[in-house]
């Protein structure tokens, strides 16, 4: 049977392993979602980059990844990241 302090450390373990796993998957989303961007518009400002670094839902991600594929221009784009902003 495992100590307490070992029940504490296996506990934090694991909840440290699912934090970086989330943080790199909110890593990844910034980056997809840059990177379709830049793709599609060819340049974009740092003030939308710094703008999708700083979200941290997941699910806000993947809606404005799904939106960065479908809208007309980088500005439709911008006007979208703002007013979906909480």
């Amino acid at each position: 049977m495992p100590t307490l302090a070992e029940t504490w450390f296996n506990e934090g373990h694991e909840q440290g392993v699912a934090q970086g796993i989330q943080q790199g998957n909110l890593s990844t989303a910034h980056k997809n979602l840059v990177d379709i961007l830049e793709t599609r518009f060819h340049v974009v400002p740092v003030s939308v980059t710094t703008r999708i670094d700083e979200l941290d839902d997941p699910d806000r991600l993947n809606r404005l990844i799904k939106m960065a594929v479908v809208v007309d221009s980088l500005a439709e784009f911008e006007k979208l990241l703002i007013s979906t902003h909480h």
